[in-house]
């Protein structure tokens, strides 16, 4: 807060000069002592005033980030309870429609195997192989749901297979590179880049049309790092703002519960490539 006063300068451009150069007010000719004291009191009160309008609107501005962040988790958890609603039936209707009937018909072919015994070694080889063909589907389901190599072989022999699988079942070219120490990686850490990579693959084969994804796995700077890289056809991302993805936050969120960071980078054309990294050491 700037007041001048001043006995020379006394004509209105030398008040109006004063004023454009920065002072808040300006007193001419000899000041009274109380005229001063009550001139610098109402500058006071009028910053008192501009302070308390500034605080006002920080505290409207918060109110209203507040209020779209709640509107965000809102949406969040509902696309999220959406999401495991959506993955329950599929898993609900796999088994029933699919494994179930097929149980149910390898116990009616045993029941009457039971009852006839007949060219016994004949009918029994096809049960066989249905017995061995719904035991593999379900260790599929299974892996789909919780693949147990994370916990048995790790994260590296997990991301390639997982790689392979895309490859096979997606047709999407995928391609697995490794660079990384032999040393033990956190199960956290493991969990959240397997899942990491299972979901960036999954918008490969949905969004990026006839494309080519490399995966890779490094160590930089006492980080682990992990690249998800496609050629395919990119997206704008100053337009993807708020229509941001649930696949994509729940990638933020693994991310950020190992202490994290990921990043996105893309452009039309340009393909995609999903970067994420975590230290190895808390």
């Amino acid at each position: 807060m700037v007041l001048q006063t001043s006995a020379y300068y006394v004509t209105t451009e030398d008040q109006v000069l004063g004023l454009d150069s920065g002072a808040d007010g300006y007193i001419p000719g000899d000041v009274a002592p109380a005229l001063l004291v009550a001139a610098v009191r109402a500058l006071l009160r009028t910053r008192r005033a501009e302070e308390a309008v500034r605080a006002s609107e920080e505290r409207l501005q918060l109110a209203d980030a507040l209020h779209k962040s709640d509107q965000k988790l809102r949406a969040l958890a509902a696309s999220l309870f959406t999401a495991q609603d959506d993955e329950r039936r599929r898993v609900a209707r796999e088994v029933h429609d699919n494994l179930s009937q097929r149980v149910a018909l390898l116990e009616i072919e045993l029941t009457k195997l039971r009852h006839d015994t007949t060219k016994l070694e004949a009918r029994l080889d096809p049960m066989i192989r249905q017995t061995s063909a719904l035991s593999e589907e379900l260790r599929n389901l299974s892996h789909r749901m919780h693949p147990s190599g994370l916990e048995h072989l790790g994260l590296e022999p997990a991301l390639r297979s997982l790689c392979i699988e895309v490859e096979q079942t997606q047709s999407v070219a995928t391609r697995f590179r490794c660079v990384i120490n032999q040393e033990p990686i956190p199960q956290p850490i493991t969990i959240a880049f397997y899942r990491i990579t299972q979901e960036a693959l999954r918008n490969v084969a949905k969004h990026a049309g006839d494309a080519r994804v490399t995966v890779t796995l490094f160590h930089d700077s006492g980080e682990l790092c992990l690249t998800i890289q496609d050629d395919g056809c990119g997206f704008d991302l100053a337009t993807y703002g708020d229509g941001i993805g649930i696949g994509l936050i729940s990638m933020q969120e693994r991310i950020r519960l190992v202490s994290g960071g990921l990043d996105l980078v893309s452009g039309p054309g340009q393909g995609t490539t999903v970067k994420a990294r975590a230290p190895l050491v808390p």
